[in-house]
């Protein structure tokens, strides 16, 4: 079991790749991607062909993380990340183009599981991916690999799941694709929240997510999927509670997930609970004293990997609406307060946070409800919960929209 620092080291370097692979991602998003890959990739259709690779691309990886970790300035920094996006891509078009011309082959789902588990959800190569997978593996036990990482809105990851979900599926297989599929319905629900808070952008997430993926959005009910998932999260816990997920069981964390499913407090609508306690600092913090402002409250660790994401745009918000009625405050969620104060640091966090004390009665985590992390509120001047989980530009149209309400 990782400690919380190795599990930041594990986080900060998800972080490092992950951003590389969004830039990877970026040149191939398009179907000319299969296009540039060599023509000879058809000819390779055996296991050990795609093991190679696999292990030609590993080894690639572990050789620009120690070189970036030693490189002595930003320029070489971003020669290796250059070096490294190139040899991702690649890596990529050879996997897709091996599992589109042998997609009933063992090599093909091999390299499709790669292109699904190492390619960001929604981008065209994880989307054919999955549609190979869901034609010719979908019962195939390997499949709970790919699980957890069709977390996007194509249609396809759905059936993938639901697929997984079959109870001719294997005890381990069903109880992944049941877990991956409720936080699926949670997450789409979520986004409809998101659609329906910024309407301003529809044209923009046509236009990212294309307008076939909107409809289909569009046309989800997102009372039933929140339904559906509450259902699921318990069959896990009643069927599969004790199978290993993380550092912790896939029992421990759906209850975790049915927590802000079952409870209504604090609802879209309603008002915020009159929270108060004290910052990293020490000094007193009321969330009352910000009456009259729009407020964003954060809930962020420093062993929380997504939330560490999100500071370096949160710190843009502060700084760009600082002559404005707003504030971001943090709920933190450290056990130790020198791990929130070395983030707060190491992030150069702009903004205050709240921390509750071990010792307290009454808990800002649990007056907000907050199980999950990174959790995001957006309460008007008034004191009203407008909005729950915006990131990026909802949460920043949702600012906008309520500053130019007064």
């Amino acid at each position: 079991m990782r400690n919380q620092s190795e599990e930041q080291l594990v986080y900060e370097a998800r972080i490092l790749c992950c951003s590389l692979v969004a830039a990877a991602l970026a040149a191939i998003a398009q179907p000319a991607y299969a296009q540039d890959a060599p023509a000879e990739l058809a000819k390779l259709q055996s296991p050990r062909d795609v093991e190679t690779i696999i292990e030609d691309y590993d080894e690639g990886r572990a050789t620009f993380l120690e070189s970036s970790a030693r490189a002595e300035s930003d320029d070489a920094r971003d020669a290796l990340q250059e070096e490294f996006i190139a040899k991702h891509s690649a890596t990529i078009r050879a996997m897709i183009e091996i599992a589109r011309a042998a997609p009933e082959s063992e090599a093909g789902m091999q390299a499709a599981l790669w292109v699904v588990t190492h390619c960001d959800a929604d981008f065209q190569p994880h989307v054919e991916a999955a549609r190979i997978l869901l034609r010719r593996h979908a019962r195939d036990r390997r499949m709970f690999d790919a699980y957890y990482h069709l977390d996007g809105f194509d249609p396809v990851y759905e059936k993938v799941l639901r697929s997984g979900c079959a109870a001719a599926m294997p005890g381990e297989c069903r109880a992944r694709a049941m877990f991956a599929l409720a936080d699926a319905l949670v997450r789409r629900a979520a986004f409809k929240d998101a659609m329906d808070a910024t309407p301003e952008l529809d044209a923009q997430r046509k236009l990212k997510m294309g307008p076939a993926v909107v409809e289909f959005l569009d046309a989800t009910n997102r009372d039933q999927d929140r339904l559906e998932a509450t259902r699921l999260y318990h069959q896990v816990i009643d069927e599969f509670a004790d199978i290993p997920y993380r550092d912790q069981t896939l029992g421990q964390i759906a209850a975790d997930r049915l927590m802000p499913l079952e409870q209504t407090y604090p609802e879209i609508g309603g008002n915020a609970p009159r929270a108060s306690g004290t910052d990293l600092s020490g000094q007193a913090l009321d969330l009352l004293e910000f009456r009259g402002k729009v407020v964003v409250i954060v809930a962020w660790a420093s062993w929380c990997g997504a939330c560490c994401e999100r500071i370096p745009y949160e710190n843009k918000l502060v700084e760009q609406f600082k002559d404005a009625d707003f504030v971001l405050l943090g709920i933190n969620g450290d056990k130790n307060l020198d791990d929130a104060l070395r983030a707060k640091d190491k992030y150069k966090i702009a903004f205050r946070s709240s921390r509750d004390e071990p010792s307290a009665d009454v808990r800002i985590i649990d007056q907000f409800g907050v199980t999950t992390w990174p959790t995001t509120f957006v309460i008007d001047q008034d004191g009203v919960v407008r909005n729950k989980n915006l990131d990026g530009p909802e949460l920043h149209a949702a600012i906008v929209r309520l500053l130019g309400a007064r």
